[in-house]
């Protein structure tokens, strides 16, 4: 601790405690003149104490270090003296000010040793894999010309790829599906460059059934792409009539896993269920469920017999619809 005087002490003992408003009113050169007798200086015994196990904490690097600022043995006060001129008391209060405010004043700066840490030495093991860097090799890009180009030269890629844009936003005329499937037809390979991602593929269900059947198609066969992304894209699509023609169609073009046509009749006929409050809707896509299976049967994509503890009580339910009548008696012969 530094060695202060009584009426420095005073001073830090009333704003340690509970300093009073006259305190305040005083100027440093009157607290210093006040009567080191009348005085009554509080206890510091247990801030130095607490101070003192701070220090003990800190590393011998940092207690060794001193303050930037180091106090003059010889003090002037210049509080009430009229012979100082103005100019230089405005000096003086520009270097006070200037030492001890900011964050990074000088007052707040200490001096110490700088620890030297010697650098660690490499370690070298004969087994050690060696760092080549080798900067004079640099390949050369080659520009594949054929990206982007269709197997056939008569078709115009850009323009098929904007129809199919536009085939995922809104439905597309009839001489547009008509351009749109015919070069899908010529050349099945186009559909790897339309851009066309599993996630743009329910608008083009809900929009362009015809053209989302093909492009599944063209799709088959391609190792570029996984035709099961599509099939669960499709599985989460809301039920509608195109959703429905799009996997009978493609049901009755290509082999779908057993699995998917399960799952998504079962999620056709929990969908039917659930429709109490729409009954012309519930009633229509029964109907069409009834027929979409119907067809499925006919065409001995699905044995009726894996189906029946789902489809008979769907039945029995429907009852009132002709086709779910006609579905259970397809189950039951």
């Amino acid at each position: 601790m530094p060695k202060l005087t009584p009426q420095e002490k005073f001073f830090v003992s009333q704003l340690i405690t509970s300093p009073s408003k006259e305190l305040f009113k005083k100027t440093a050169a009157q607290i210093l003149e006040l009567d080191a007798g009348n005085l009554n200086i509080g206890d510091f015994s247990g801030l130095q104490v607490l101070i003192a196990e701070k220090l003990s904490e800190l590393p011998h690097m940092s207690k060794i270090a001193i303050p930037c600022l180091l106090s003059d043995i010889e003090t002037y006060f210049f509080g009430n003296d009229e012979g100082i001129q103005k100019n230089e008391s405005e000096d003086q209060n520009a270097i006070i000010e200037a030492m001890l405010v900011g964050q990074d004043a000088p007052f707040r700066r200490c001096v110490k040793p700088e620890f030297i840490r010697l650098a660690p030495p490499l370690y070298v093991d004969q087994d050690e894999l060696i760092w080549l860097e080798e900067n004079s090799y640099s390949p050369d890009f080659v520009w594949d010309n054929t990206i982007l180009n269709s197997t056939n030269s008569s078709l115009n890629i850009s323009e098929i790829r904007k129809l199919m844009t536009k085939a995922c936003k809104t439905q597309l005329t009839i001489p547009e599906t008509k351009n749109l499937e015919s070069n899908l037809r010529q050349d099945s390979s186009l559909i790897l460059y339309l851009d066309l991602s599993p996630s743009k593929f329910s608008n083009l269900v809900e929009y362009n059934p015809s053209i989302a059947v093909l492009s599944l198609l063209s799709f088959q066969g391609k190792e570029s792409n996984d035709l099961s992304a599509y099939l669960d894209e499709l599985f989460k699509i809301k039920m509608s009539v195109h959703s429905l023609e799009v996997v009978n169609n493609l049901a009755n073009k290509v082999i779908l896993p057993d699995e998917f046509i399960h799952l998504y009749i079962s999620n056709c006929i929990a969908k039917c269920e659930s429709m109490n409050d729409e009954k012309q809707l519930q009633h229509r896509l029964v109907r069409l469920l009834c027929a979409f299976i119907q067809n499925l049967i006919r065409s001995k994509i699905i044995d009726a017999a894996d189906l029946q503890v789902e489809l008979k009580p769907f039945c029995i339910e429907f009852s009132a619809i002709r086709e779910a009548n006609q579905l259970y008696r397809t189950l039951t012969n």
